[in-house]
């Protein structure tokens, strides 16, 4: 993220930070930079993100965590 701070026109810094995130379990937050990214492209230089960061975004947001499916009566997790 200071990376980010210190070059905020460098995609491959947000890119990053959002796998950190989110393995950090802060999909939210790695959602919220992506958008963060997206905005300044645009603004600042008329570009959208480069499609593999765009990927990236999509795969974070379609990922749910879903908590194991447990087996009625024995207690033993359905993975």
């Amino acid at each position: 993220l200071r990376l980010v701070e210190l070059d905020p026109m460098q995609e491959s810094h947000y890119a990053e930070a959002m796998r950190m995130l989110y393995l950090a379990g802060e999909r939210g937050r790695a959602l919220e930079l992506y958008e963060r990214c997206r905005r300044t492209l645009h603004d600042e230089l008329g570009l959208d993100p480069l499609p593999a960061t765009a990927a990236l975004a999509e795969r974070i947001r379609a990922a749910e965590r879903l908590a194991p499916i447990v087996a009625q009566g024995d207690g033993r997790e359905l993975a």
